[in-house]
């Protein structure tokens, strides 16, 4: 029934099968929230533990389903960029989150200006779950104003509605008219509206209080997810936070939201096979489409390699052989993400210059977080090294790579003692 709702949205009054049919069921209807995962598919860092990831969000969200009584919607912002590799994670997430049971996931700006071809090919990917309230009907392009998962109607608009219309180049309306006509469903099927946002608090706030029948919007924000929801009138304000490493988990029973949570996707959870299986393609896709070599490399530093650091530095090369820096790329290769043009500039040397890492076999001594990762290229100190000196390490070296998402709480100070030489 749930699938056939979807898309005869006005039949739902006439069927009587609207909020106060659904109301009486004595199991509340659990809502998960996703979304903003800005290209984010799996954990990223240097502390522990890690959280985030695609796999362990689906493996988390099939832990907390409550069959035949769970609602899973997605923020969208699948990606950041518009690279290659932005393409291909997007179509990655959106198949995964589309196999996984998701029931709506917002077009977000950053989708948008994947352009419309792309836009398609997500939503066929995952099985139609796109929405965009904002996006009215044209030839060839079916992706939904709505989604109904009763008791719910889903609302999904951006606050700029320019960040959707012109990348795209699709009639898109206003999004107070959007949510209009949202609300307008919303009430003939006696269905409880939820808004998927494209905006920030300020925009919920907004929006919360010029369309006080609207249940619950989840927003956008930067950081980890607020501790409880805010509370406009009758409206519920959330936001799972940012870069996917969380998800929230809230009931509605009897035309309420209640055992609201926020649930950081630690390593408790495990990586959800299908998922993992679906991520393991998309690992395949980004070495067989060989973006690595395809990386702009500038003709400008020339590298030395550790090994040619060490010979004459060997106190200092005792400890970084001895260090998790000299482990990097073993590290990532372990995970699969030793071809990964996301992650490598942080575990090899000079990824960015055409002197820099290519792979182990043609590079290997520029393999891992080496001398000159920190001190800068050294081939010419190598060769003059009385009169071509070397800068010494700060917390301007490190913080490119131990960034306040990688590494948080990150403290030269601290860290630099483990590797002082």
């Amino acid at each position: 029934m749930k699938l056939l709702l979807r898309f005869w949205p006005l039949s739902i009054a006439a069927m009587g099968l609207g909020a106060g049919f659904w109301s009486q069921s004595s199991v509340p209807q659990v809502l998960i929230l996703t979304g903003d995962s800005d290209g984010n598919l799996a954990p990223c860092g240097c502390t522990k533990p890690m959280i985030g990831g695609i796999k362990r969000r689906i493996q988390a969200a099939k832990e907390l389903t409550v069959p035949g009584h769970t609602t899973l919607v997605d923020n969208g912002n699948l990606v950041a960029g518009t690279t290659r590799q932005d393409e291909i994670k997007a179509q990655t997430i959106a198949e995964i989150l589309g196999a996984s049971g998701w029931d709506a996931i917002n077009v977000g700006p950053a989708d948008a200006r994947l352009g419309i071809g792309m836009l398609l090919s997500l939503n066929s990917l995952s099985s139609g779950k796109l929405i965009s309230s904002q996006m009215q009907s044209s030839p060839g392009v079916d992706i939904r104003q709505f989604t109904i998962s009763p008791p719910f109607l889903i609302i999904g608009v951006a606050a700029n509605t320019d960040s959707i219309g012109k990348p795209l180049g699709q009639p898109v309306q206003d999004a107070e008219v959007a949510i209009a006509q949202g609300l307008q469903q919303a009430k003939d099927g006696e269905l409880t509206p939820i808004m998927l946002l494209q905006g920030d608090h300020d925009d919920a706030v907004e929006f919360a209080r010029k369309f006080p029948e609207i249940r619950l919007i989840e927003y956008r924000s930067i950081g980890s997810p607020p501790d409880k929801p805010e509370t406009i009138g009758q409206t519920a304000l959330v936001s799972p936070g940012s870069e996917g490493k969380y998800l929230l988990r809230i009931d509605y029973s009897k035309g309420k939201f209640s055992n609201y949570s926020s649930i950081s996707l630690g390593p408790q959870y495990k990586d959800e096979p299908n998922a993992a299986r679906l991520y393991r393609g998309y690992l395949s896709r980004v070495s067989s489409e060989h973006l690595l070599e395809k990386l702009p490399r500038p003709d400008n530093f020339e590298f030395a390699g550790s090994q040619t650091c060490v010979a004459c530095h060997k106190a200092a090369g005792k400890v970084w052989s001895h260090s998790l820096h000299h482990e990097a790329l073993a590290t990532l290769a372990g995970r699969g993400h030793d071809r990964d043009p996301d992650c490598l500039p942080c575990h090899v040397v000079g990824l960015t210059s055409s002197h820099g890492y290519r792979s182990l076999k043609l590079t290997p001594g520029l393999a891992g977080v080496g001398c000159e990762s920190c001190h800068g290229p050294g081939l010419q100190h190598s060769k003059t090294p009385k009169l071509v000196k070397l800068s010494k390490v700060s917390d301007n070296n490190c913080v490119s790579c131990h960034t306040t998402n990688t590494s948080p709480g990150f403290s030269f100070s601290a860290f630099w003692k483990k590797i002082r030489h």
